[in-house]
């Protein structure tokens, strides 16, 4: 369209002249200037008739130019006082129509066009599509929702799906959820309840320093827990695996200082460097089924450890497998399993009796 002021050409969506300067979300008449009510169909001063709406496109029209008032010349005579000219005062404007007029003056900007945020569609229904996407670390989730139900046929949370999201308090995930994406619940501070699918895959700290997570529970295996699982799910009271656990990631429940019994009735194949470090309130954990790795400083000071069962074989274990475990008293497990604890772990055969199973 072309400019009511300057008829310089505006391109669409712009809220002023890029030329001039004249704006289209004025209330003023575009012709002289005077002061419009919205919805005007024309100027009381000039009388020019408005084309369209008040504030979006004007057409000028070819108006014949108003002929000034002839002026009266009084020719003053000496002696003679001229007679006084009584100048009418402006009509007052009532207080209502004042404010009226005020608000109409202020220029308001339109506002880009913005997309509506995908969350909010959440407190109505959770789409397996946007569940499913994939994001990058800058993400922040803005759920305003507090109990999620991820629907059926949902095959993955993608990664930061839910990262950093301080109004989830409990999830419910499907049997369908194969794979819990990078940093899924990362951050969600609120979280007290989550459900782990069975032959899920636990991506790198899918949980994440969640410190109000209490309650985790597993429907049965799990490929693998990546590195920072639960990392810093400081609220974390137990953990009970059900299922054959493929590989227990790097600090995959590192600092989880409430952490009391940790149970992995399907038993664990490779325990991961630091996997419970720092869980100063661990007293027992049992393994059961063969062991082929537990990695370094696996139960890093865990300061109130007291018994470890394994009932299978274990193949490989570190040396700083336990080291800081000074209250740990009991290894449950085959003859052959403890001698290779005790052969190559700084453990001492005084201290630590062996019990068999």
């Amino acid at each position: 369209m072309l400019c009511y002021s300057c008829n310089t050409e505006i391109e669409d969506g712009w809220s002023f002249c890029h030329n001039c300067g004249a704006s289209y979300s004025s209330s003023k008449c575009s012709f002289c200037g005077s002061r419009m009510f919205p919805m005007q169909p024309f100027c009381e001063v000039c009388n020019e008739k408005i084309a369209g709406k008040l504030g979006h496109k004007f057409k000028k029209k070819d108006a014949p130019e108003a002929k000034e008032p002839e002026k009266e010349i009084t020719v003053q005579t000496a002696g003679t006082v001229p007679e006084p000219v009584d100048v009418p005062e402006p009509a007052a404007v009532p207080a209502e129509q004042s404010a009226e007029i005020e608000a109409e003056e202020a220029v308001s900007v339109p506002e880009a066009d913005s997309e509506p945020e995908e969350e909010e569609a959440l407190a109505a229904n959770v789409d397996s599509k946007w569940i499913e996407r994939k994001r990058d670390r800058q993400y922040q989730c803005s759920v305003r929702v507090s109990d999620i139900v991820i629907p059926e046929g949902t095959k993955c949370i993608g990664d930061y799906c839910f990262h950093n999201c301080g109004m989830i308090t409990s999830v419910v995930i499907p049997e369908t959820v194969m794979n819990i994406g990078w940093s899924a619940f990362d951050g969600c501070k609120a979280l007290g309840e989550a459900n782990i699918p069975d032959e899920a895959h636990l991506y790198f700290s899918a949980f994440r320093d969640c410190k109000a997570l209490k309650k985790v529970t597993f429907a049965g295996d799990v490929r693998k827990m990546d590195d920072y699982c639960f990392f810093g799910c400081k609220s974390l009271r137990e953990v009970s695996v059900p299922g054959h656990v493929k590989e227990l990631g790097n600090e995959a429940f590192g600092e989880c200082t409430s952490l009391k019994t940790a149970e992995f009735s399907g038993g664990v194949e490779k325990i991961g460097d630091s996997a419970f470090n720092g869980c100063n309130n661990l007293e027992t954990v049992v393994f059961d089924g063969d062991i082929d790795k537990i990695g370094k400083a696996a139960f890093w000071f865990c300061t109130s450890l007291k018994s470890v069962t394994i009932t299978g074989a274990l193949k490989e274990i570190d040396s700083s497998a336990f080291n800081g475990c000074t209250a740990l008293k009991e290894i449950v497990a085959p003859l052959e399993t403890y001698e290779t604890i005790i052969n190559n772990a700084n453990v001492s055969r005084l201290s630590v009796k062996h019990k068999e199973i």
